[in-house]
């Protein structure tokens, strides 16, 4: 159980019985176990003993005003990207449910078919085992890439018939909409925040070069990567949480270093380019990750130190793209 975030809130036994039974029947049984962990969802791995079905339900945040525009309407997004992965033979969840009309509970949730697995963060592989693995995923993240939309913007917005003309404007409104938040808390001084706006405009040119919108996870780690046993061994079993992605440019995804190693980058089939205007890009959307995962650390997960990391990485962009 999290015990610090500000938007996480275990279920009641009343608020789980109502969600499982509703989707499985008024005299069904069932087991649940919270999983540990988690600081934006509430997650649960249920068991029904009868039939021996196994899903996972998940469930969205709490005090919703303090949560970011874009993070209103990540289940509906992450169903939408899945239904493309699978079109696509890219392993994914496979959700059964998605239920954001809040008639059963005041919370969107989702019901997911459990797949025995274990997150790559969290086990213990031999390295040469792991660059397969890694390896694997950039070659699905290819795929991934390959995926295209005539509109930028965030995944729910452009499945929705909206989005927009250009990158700079998609990038604009985001930190536009992010800045409204930032500005309730005081985490950034008016002055800093006028400078990143500065920066999207100086830059705009260069941003609009990116002309076709692809889809982009915006979430890529060891621990969205779901590997299953086999043997004395482990498979990828799917690639989870692409609630937050995006259609944009590709170099977006690889501006987080989480996950982009040789092995990954040897599956995706092509390396970082040195082009002075990906790296400028690639800079400028590392600046909008750090703008909102300092917020997210302040306001929404409490925990003040990370999200200070975070700021003062921001920070150094800022000046960067300035020079």
């Amino acid at each position: 159980m999290n015990e610090t975030s500000r938007i996480y809130k275990a279920l009641s036994n009343y608020e789980i019985n109502k969600i499982i039974k509703n989707y499985f029947g008024k005299e069904t049984e069932f087991k649940e176990k919270l999983i540990s962990g988690g600081m934006f969802n509430t997650t649960y791995h249920i068991e029904i003993p009868e039939s021996k079905e196994q899903v996972i339900l998940r469930v969205g945040p709490i005090n919703k005003h303090l949560i970011l525009p874009f993070e209103l309407n990540l289940m509906e997004a992450e169903e939408y990207v899945y239904k493309l992965c699978s079109k696509q033979s890219i392993p994914c969840s496979q959700i059964l449910l998605c239920d954001t009309e809040k008639k059963i509970i005041d919370r969107d949730y989702m019901i997911v078919k459990y797949i025995d697995s274990k997150v790559l963060s969290e086990v213990d592989i031999n390295n040469e085992l792991e660059e397969k693995i890694y390896s694997e995923v950039g070659s699905y993240i290819a795929k991934l890439h390959n995926i295209t939309s005539d509109k930028f913007g965030r995944v729910y917005e452009v499945s929705k018939g909206k989005g927009f003309d250009l990158w700079s404007e998609y990038l604009l409104d985001e930190f536009l909409k992010l800045r409204e938040k930032v500005e309730q808390f005081n985490i950034f001084s008016i002055k800093e925040l006028n400078l990143v706006e500065d920066i999207i405009n100086k830059y705009k040119n260069i941003l609009d070069e990116i002309k076709v919108p692809h889809l982009i996870h915006g979430d890529l780690w060891a621990g969205n990567i779901l590997v299953q046993a086999e043997e004395d061994s482990y498979k990828l079993a799917a690639i989870i949480d692409a609630d937050r992605a995006i259609f944009g440019d590709i170099d977006f995804e690889f501006a987080s270093s989480w996950i982009i190693n040789q092995p990954f980058l040897r599956g995706y089939g092509k390396g970082l380019s040195d082009d002075i205007k990906r790296e400028t890009r690639r800079k400028i959307y590392k600046l909008i990750y750090t703008l909102i995962d300092t917020y997210v650390w302040i306001i929404e997960y409490d925990k003040r130190e990370y999200g200070l990391e975070n700021k003062a990485i921001a920070i150094k962009l800022i000046n960067e793209l300035l020079e």
